[in-house]
């Protein structure tokens, strides 16, 4: 495991945290491209919060990750997903309120290019979390044309055989009043078996209480055998510093654990980042002023 890097800071509510997933985003990437993902991002993070402000952070959230999911050439979800060993993409992504404790989630959608939409209506249904097929039934439901989520770049690393091991964005919110509101979209981490399911769609990957809303990104097989979106909420539930929380969980991890990130709000605005990769790119803003890590 890498060194586990923890930064926790108070803000004034409301605040949104935005992430687009812990990996190589250093090594990876030519500088010119790392700080346009870095624009893009700090973008997005104020346009959320504008809409956090107004709206609330249900919608501040969804708002959040539809953006990434847009936008095509730096963000693994929506378009520009990653391709299965198959040579389909299939995405998932998930929602979750902090004070009803509903998870949303669709789990492997295809030709969907925001499936946080789909589960952001599942929000407000009795059955909330659906595969592909419900993902589909869904989609004719609710009038959402099919998109080609394929781009040059993500055909050539599959023709060349890349699997990854991470993939995903994310962003938590809490609004002046302290409702929290978590959510996460993924679009795998390539070359995996077909139909697999990460850590996204699920409580281990995202979650939120009426105190915390968390998101994670990385391997998620490690992120879901630990459950560590939830590990983190109950040992902050129990009593716990924000900090302690996070860290007792994220050293509970395996040592080949190098990829693994989360970002974390609490219903009082305080904010959590850690990671175990050589970086995670993160946005942050409240009424006072905006970081971008």
């Amino acid at each position: 495991m890498n060194k586990l890097q923890i930064w926790v800071k108070k803000f004034e509510k409301p605040v949104i945290v935005l992430h687009s997933g812990a990996g190589r985003v250093l090594s990876a990437y030519p500088r010119e491209t790392r700080m346009f993902r870095k624009e893009l991002l700090n973008e997005f993070t104020s346009k959320s919060f504008e809409i956090l402000q107004n709206q609330g952070s249900r919608k501040a959230v969804l708002a959040a990750l539809m953006q990434m999911e847009d936008q095509h050439n730096f963000f693994n979800a929506g378009i520009g997903s990653k391709l299965q060993k198959d040579g389909k993409i299939r995405v998932s992504a998930a929602l979750m309120d902090g004070q009803t404790r509903k998870l949303s989630s669709v789990y492997n959608a295809q030709e969907i290019k925001n499936p946080s939409l789909i589960a952001d209506f599942l929000q407000d249904q009795r059955d909330s979390n659906v595969d592909g097929l419900g993902a589909e039934i869904l989609r004719k439901k609710l009038g959402i044309e099919k998109t080609n989520l394929e781009t040059e770049l993500q055909r050539k690393r599959w023709q060349n055989r890349i699997e990854g091991k991470t993939g995903t964005v994310g962003a938590v919110a809490v609004d002046e009043t302290g409702n929290v509101f978590a959510g996460t979209s993924t679009g795998g981490k390539g070359f995996e078996f077909p139909g697999r399911v990460s850590d996204t769609p699920t409580p281990a990957g995202n979650f939120a209480t009426s105190e915390i809303a968390i998101s994670a990104t990385g391997i998620g097989e490690k992120i879901l055998n630990l459950n560590l979106c939830g590990a983190i909420a109950y040992k902050f539930s129990d009593g716990k510093s924000l900090y302690t929380a996070i860290s007792e969980s994220m050293l509970l991890l395996p040592p080949e654990s190098s990829n693994i990130g989360i970002i974390a709000v609490t219903c009082s605005g305080e904010v959590g980042i850690a990671f175990t990769s050589e970086g995670m790119d993160v946005g942050i803003m409240d009424k006072n002023a905006q970081i971008l890590m």
